[in-house]
Order: C-alpha cells, then sequence, then structure tokens
C-alpha cells in the first residue's frame, strides 16, 4: 500500500470545499454521480478543480514532471520535427493545448527562431487562471520580447484554426467512463454518498446509451470476460472531432502514454488503467483528497486514430515516443551540450528514450488535412493499430 505524504491544513480544507461542492453535485444528479462527472469535477470545478486552482502541479514542488520539463532536446526536437509544415507554409500558426508551465512554448520557439521558421502565433490555450498566470510569466522571463509578443491565450478553442495543433499530456486528463462487463451485460462506476454522507464509488445500472453502445463494440472486438474492468474517453473523441472541425490546414500531434486497442483492452489489463498522481507517488484511489491529486488514464490510440479518420482527418503517423525523438533527432542535438551538460543530459535521454521509462509506453498519434503528410517518410506503427 502506498503511504501519501500529508497534505497540510490549507490544502485539506481546499479538499474539504471541493467535497462539499461534489457532494452538492450527487444530490442534484438524484443521488449518483457517474464516475467521468465526478471527474472531472474534481480537476476542472471552477477554483476548486485539481487543474482550476493554484497548487503547483509540475516539478519537484508538484505532483509529476513532464518530458518538457525534463529537457529543452524535447521541445527542440519537437520543433525540428515540425519544420517541414512551417516551410511549406510560412507563418502558419502553432496551438498547443494544456501547456502547463510553458517550456515546451519555450523551447519550441527558440528553436524555430535560429530555424528562421517562426509561426505567426503560439496560441496557448488554457482554462486555468493561475496556470495561465505562471505561464505568462514564465515566458516573459525567458524569451526575448519579440518572442512574447508571437504568445497568445486562449480560454477556448478559436473558430477556424489553419497550422499545428499539438497536445503533450493532455488527453490523459480528460474525464473517463469506468465500465465493468456483467453476466446481463456491463455497468458504470458511479459515485453516490450513503446515510452518513460518506463517498462510495459503486458500479451500477448505466444511463448512457453511448456508453452501453461503445461497450457493446468492445465485447465484440476484443471477448472481454465477465468481471472484466476498463474506461472508455468519450470526452477525448469529442475534443478531437471539434478539433477537425476547426482545422482548415494543418497537423494534429498527440504525446501521451498508452497502448492500442488490443493491448489496452487486454485479458490481463482486467482493472483498467486509471490512476492518481501526488508528489511524485502514484497510486489507485481516485476519492482520496479530490481537487489535491491528478488524476488520468492511459490512452486507447485506436479508438482515437479511428474517431479522427471518421472525422475526415488522414492519419499521418503512430510510433513510440522513443522513435519519434530518435528518427527526428535528438541524439544529434544533445551533441551540442557541453561535456559537462552531456552528462546530464544521457540521464536525461534515457528516460525519455528507454523502453522500461518514457520510451515506449509513450506514443506519438499524428494527423493531417489539407496539407502533405511531413511524417511519411518515418517508420510507423500504424499498422499495429
Amino acid at each position: 500500500m502506498t503511504i501519501l505524504p500529508i497534505p497540510d491544513e490549507s490544502a485539506l480544507a481546499h479538499s474539504q470545499a471541493l467535497i462539499a461542492y461534489i457532494s452538492k453535485k450527487i444530490l442534484e444528479h438524484g443521488g449518483r454521480l457517474p464516475f467521468d462527472q465526478y471527474m472531472h469535477e474534481a480537476l476542472y470545478a471552477p477554483d476548486l478543480g485539481y487543474y482550476t486552482a493554484g497548487s503547483p502541479k509540475l516539478g519537484s514542488s508538484g505532483d509529476f514532471i513532464t518530458a518538457p520539463e525534463l529537457t529543452p532536446l524535447f521541445g527542440q526536437t519537437i520543433a525540428t520535427a515540425l519544420l517541414p509544415h512551417l516551410q511549406l507554409f510560412p507563418l502558419a500558426n502553432i496551438l498547443e493545448l494544456g501547456p502547463g508551465g510553458g517550456k515546451l512554448a519555450a523551447d519550441m520557439l527558440r528553436a524555430l527562431e535560429q530555424q528562421h521558421a517562426l509561426p505567426e502565433h503560439y496560441y496557448l490555450l488554457e482554462v486555468s487562471a493561475d496556470l495561465k498566470q505562471r505561464q505568462q510569466a514564465y515566458l516573459a522571463s525567458c524569451l526575448s520580447p519579440t518572442l512574447f509578443a508571437r504568445c497568445q491565450w486562449l480560454t477556448a478553442l478559436p473558430e477556424s484554426f489553419d497550422g499545428i495543433i499539438l497536445a503533450n499530456e493532455v488527453l490523459d486528463a480528460l474525464a473517463v467512463q469506468v465500465f465493468r462487463i456483467e453476466a446481463t451485460g456491463m455497468s458504470e462506476l458511479a459515485l453516490s454518498m450513503d446515510d452518513a454522507h460518506a463517498w462510495q464509488l459503486t458500479f451500477t445500472e448505466s444511463t448512457s446509451v453511448e456508453l452501453q453502445l461503445r461497450v457493446a463494440l468492445l465485447k465484440q472486438g476484443y471477448n472481454l470476460a465477465i468481471g472484466y474492468q476498463s474506461e472508455v474517453n468519450l470526452r477525448q473523441e469529442a475534443l478531437l472531432k471539434s478539433l477537425a472541425d476547426i482545422l482548415q490546414r494543418g497537423l494534429l500531434l498527440f504525446i501521451d502514454y498508452g497502448f492500442s486497442g488490443r493491448e489496452f483492452y487486454h485479458p490481463e489489463r482486467s482493472m483498467g488503467t486509471l490512476q492518481c498522481h501526488y508528489r511524485h507517488h502514484n497510486h489507485s484511489d481516485p476519492l482520496w483528497l479530490p481537487g489535491l491529486q491528478d488524476i488520468t488514464c492511459h490512452i486507447d490510440f485506436t479508438a482515437l486514430a479511428t474517431c479522427g479518420i471518421e472525422a475526415g482527418l488522414a492519419l499521418s503517423l503512430y510510433c513510440t515516443q522513443a522513435e519519434f525523438l530518435i528518427q527526428n533527432g535528438i541524439l544529434s542535438l544533445a551533441q551540442d551540450f557541453s561535456e559537462t551538460a552531456l552528462i546530464k543530459q544521457s540521464q536525461v535521454l534515457q528516460k525519455l528514450l528507454m523502453p522500461h521509462e518514457m520510451g515506449e509506453l509513450f506514443k506519438v498519434l499524428a494527423f493531417h488535412k489539407n496539407c502533405p503528410n511531413i511524417f511519411a517518410a518515418m517508420t510507423d506503427r500504424r499498422y499495429s493499430l
């Protein structure tokens, strides 16, 4: 059993406020709140959710660390990979979803400036006012005024977009529905309260017709046994459809941890992939102090690829993070470091590239629309989807 650090009194009070808010939601929904609605509120409730409140998320003082925070080589390599599109379509825009601390934006802009291939605008879509302030302060401190002027913040998707849409570790933070296969069909995980107003998660009959239809297809395709428990992420598919609708010409690039459908719904993965992160500890209790911990789920890349194709996008690429970074020159870029810095970077590269670290678990999925596939020459694994 994971022993988690004890939050301070201020953090506990914050969590209690969110518990009261969600308890009210449970009552408003007739005493039963589907898990995806609970997860969404725990992460995004106004001023109370994990991503909308002011506690640090990234780095040593936060709960987890992402690839851009580890090394500038990550952002530099992404910039190199996208360079052909920016050369074909000068001054195309870049839109980053969920830009975290702003590190990826900074590293990409500096790298593209060196290549004389800057986007007209670098849009950062951020729903958290606190994270937006942190991003603005960081980018203003590390970019030249000319580069910072290209940064523009959004709180919602634009009506139309031409350029590159980028999402690094964003999809895993979208709320999922949790199902279980029963002898009579399927049930859905939901949150309720007992007479003492204590929370409890139970599997009950699902009211979601869309989830019922999706699980019926999963049972046919993957022969799921009775008692099998896993997740479906319909919200990420809704987001992808929205992105496909607004994209007039350009690319979509997703980097996240996950599997193909066959791996995601493998018989041995019978308890799903839901996990929580708090102060660099991973555990499996999504009800533990809501508002203070991240709740995530792995990505079913087969479902995402299918959704994109049905939305009118062309599938460009599917590969591991290690394959993507190596084929786009991360090892060559590392040679520009001094010998002392290279020793430190070699440790980071192992984390990004090694199979037992991020190299195999993290995948890259790309689409294109009304433009050439700039990844056509890369070796990839679209066949495995």
